[in-house]
């Protein structure tokens, strides 16, 4: 089968590799859609290291496809299903192989095209759900790439008293305001803490960028407050302890809410439904579509173009 692989940052290229056949508790998915996310445009960079499939270095975890195969112990999944998986890195492929633990059983009323970014909301759900926030806080979130408007849109749906969202893009946040922010920033959070900013206190933070504003938002922050780290961190990241244990606020991780796998599902179970259903509106984020072939293009985009939010690459299987 074909499989995209990073031989070195900046560098995409196909090779062939042995068909994967699915082992007695493994399920085999052929793949229909893949959507490039900021954990891919990082490994590419070069910001972090790429994942390793089939012994190469690899892209792709965004997934969305059909069974085509189930293992012998396997009780549930069935050929046909459309479904998505967590860890199905090198998804840029004919085939992905994953455990029913992994995997999701699309409702047949999202769109395929809309159903691999189903793959990303267990995270966002965590974040938005279950990182203490209630409806007398007041909420930020950071950035507003494509994880930052689904954080934006959960954490309304969920309450609270009132949602503040900062990004430089004004086109990001005109999305943030018909997804239920209640204060969009043409800024940078830098700005916000400035010493005559009127911007906070806040009681949560949620941080959807790239790169490590844990610093900058601390200043923002009350005490006894939390800041969610949700997007990546450099490499070499640094975070002043002392500034937290000064300010009382804590730095947690979105995942640190969930106590094992049945909850982790629960989550990504109550927001894909909510995808179906109209209410979590997935397409409203699907600004290109592309072919696997185009994956270049598709990348430059992904990391050039502000506008190009969910950048959504379609198998070649999927046309014939």
């Amino acid at each position: 089968m074909r499989l995209l692989t990073l031989p070195r940052p900046g560098l995409l290229a196909w090779e062939d590799v042995p068909t994967p056949a699915p082992g007695p508790d493994e399920v085999s998915v052929a793949v229909t859609h893949v959507g490039i996310c900021g954990s891919d445009v990082e490994a590419y960079l070069g910001h972090r290291p790429a994942h390793v499939r089939h012994g190469r270095p690899v892209v792709g975890h965004e997934v969305c496809g059909v069974v085509d195969a189930v293992g012998d112990r396997v009780r549930g999944p069935r050929v046909g299903d459309v479904v998505t998986c967590v860890e199905g890195w090198g998804a840029f492929a004919d085939i992905v192989l994953t455990t029913p633990t992994n995997l999701l059983r699309l409702p047949r009323r999202i769109d395929p095209a809309d159903g691999c970014l189903v793959e990303v909301l267990p995270g966002v759900a965590m974040a938005a759900w279950r990182t203490g926030i209630t409806r007398s806080h007041q909420v930020l979130i950071v950035g507003q790439g494509l994880s930052g408007l689904l954080l934006t849109r959960l954490v309304h749906l969920h309450g609270c008293a009132q949602l503040t969202v900062v990004d430089p893009h004004q086109c990001r946040l005109d999305l943030a305001r018909e997804f239920g922010a209640d204060v969009t920033v043409a800024s940078t959070v830098e700005a916000l803490a400035a010493p005559d900013s009127s911007y906070g206190p806040f009681d949560v933070a949620i941080v959807a960028a790239p790169v490590n504003l844990v610093d900058a938002v601390v200043p923002l922050m009350r005490p006894r407050s939390r800041i969610v780290m949700y997007g990546g961190l450099e490499r070499d990241a640094k975070v002043d302890i002392m500034a937290l244990h000064r300010g009382s606020i804590s730095l947690i991780k979105e995942s640190e809410g969930i106590n094992g796998i049945v909850e982790a599902r629960g989550v990504w179970a109550a927001a894909a439904e909510l995808v179906a259903d109209g209410v979590l509106p997935l397409h409203r984020l699907r600004t290109h579509t592309m072919e696997f072939d185009e994956i270049d293009e598709a990348f430059r985009l992904r990391i050039e173009d502000p506008t190009a939010l969910h950048v959504v690459c379609v198998h070649p299987a999927v046309g014939s």
